[in-house]
């Protein structure tokens, strides 16, 4: 049985790795139904390691399903000011 660091019991859906090949697995604590993420330091077993080890093992991993549609554009990025580099001013200051 795995637990949370804070002791809830866990049933774990799924795994992922991400580009520093780090694990989070995807799962659901006890009386809940939000999926949420957990790191694997994150985890506790009865077992300890080699349990979580086995579990995780046998996860699948998570398949990231694209969306039909027309693909997505970058978000077109500010210029600049040309002098100095600089940001324009929000405000104007007053003169009296």
């Amino acid at each position: 049985m795995l637990y949370s660091k804070f002791g809830s019991r866990l049933t774990l859906l799924s795994k992922s790795e991400g580009a520093s090949e780090r694990v989070t697995v995807h799962g659901t604590a006890e009386n809940n139904t939000d999926v949420r993420e957990y790191q694997i330091t994150d985890l506790k077993a009865d077992g300890g390691s080699a349990e979580i080890d086995e579990v995780i093992a046998q996860l699948p991993l998570k398949v990231i399903v694209r969306r039909p549609g027309p693909p997505r554009r970058p978000a077109e990025v500010p210029q600049r000011n040309q002098r100095n580099d600089r940001q324009p001013p929000r405000f104007r200051r007053r003169s009296n």
